[in-house]
């Protein structure tokens, strides 16, 4: 079973669907998703993939706000068009947590 399979939208726990913009072929064939998104039908909301890691945050960030801009033009296309970072408050200590990760892992902004 692929990570992705397993993962659930952390708003509401439906079902997420893979878009992939980016893979990396290794040696031995194994294929990882260096950038794309999932997303959920129900809610709409979308859900960055970057660097193969997928960003499951229910607040918008610097660094998903990025990945919006940088992929416009996909997410643009009508089946994408209305999706959405979520836009909820963060959990306590959650804001904190993902600002001091981000600075220890280069300062990605």
């Amino acid at each position: 079973m692929q990570m992705f399979e397993i993962l659930v939208d952390p708003v509401d726990g439906s079902e997420l669907s893979l878009v992939e913009i980016e893979n990396h072929q290794y040696t031995d064939g194994r294929i990882v998703i260096k950038t794309g998104f999932l997303y959920s039908n129900k809610t709409q909301n979308l859900y960055p993939i970057i660097n193969g890691v997928p960003v499951l945050l229910t607040f918008k960030t610097k660094l998903s706000l990025k990945f919006i801009d940088d992929y416009k033009s996909i997410l643009l296309e009508n089946e994408y068009k209305n999706l959405k970072l979520p836009n909820l408050e963060p959990m306590q200590g959650e804001k904190s947590i993902q600002t001091t990760f981000t600075e220890e892992w280069g300062g990605i902004r």
